[in-house]
């Protein structure tokens, strides 16, 4: 019955993505569910991390229907991208209240993410780079994501913190 994002919806919670969403929607003037398409992303990654669905034919899967449509899907990517730093920040603080943080050891995983365009011109995969950040405990830190494929990015206030908390450790 893919109900399997039910027991996420619990850690979508505690990390409180509803609280960071209702600030953005109202920052924004957003007349969409924002937190719905938001959880259903991540929901949607975890649940089918290979799948070659659409995230919303994917959110089409669960148990209960999505309550937004592709379009919003679209603009809320392009919102949540604009509000990385903020989130970022917040997610970092959230973790940090629930969990505590492990801070003996830094673990760091470089990976890819492949995305679709509506463009059937384009000929090669658009790729964007992403660095993942973990502490002693594998519990997320943060991450970065590259699209422009730039060799420098200035850190935000998250990977500021991570910094000064690993003695300097490079990012």
């Amino acid at each position: 019955f893919n109900g399997g994002y039910l027991f996420l919806q619990e850690y979508y919670s505690q990390l409180a993505f509803h609280e960071i969403c209702t600030e953005i929607k109202r920052k924004h003037k957003l007349d969409f569910n924002l937190d719905a398409v938001l959880s259903r992303l991540i929901y949607s990654r975890i649940i089918y991390p290979s799948t070659q669905l659409s995230y919303y034919d994917s959110a089409n899967l669960f148990i209960e229907p999505p309550d937004f449509t592709p379009k919003q899907v679209t603009k809320g990517l392009k919102v949540l991208a604009n509000e990385k730093d903020f989130i970022k920040n917040r997610l970092y603080e959230n973790t940090q209240k629930l969990f505590g943080l492990n801070t003996d050891q830094l673990f760091y995983d470089a990976t890819i993410c492949l995305y679709e365009t509506s463009s059937r011109k384009e000929k090669s995969v658009p790729i964007i780079p992403m660095e993942l950040y973990f502490d002693g405990n594998m519990m997320p830190l943060t991450y970065r994501c590259n699209p422009e494929h730039l060799k420098s990015q200035p850190l935000s206030t998250a990977e500021e913190k991570i910094k000064q908390m690993y003695h300097g450790s490079r990012t």
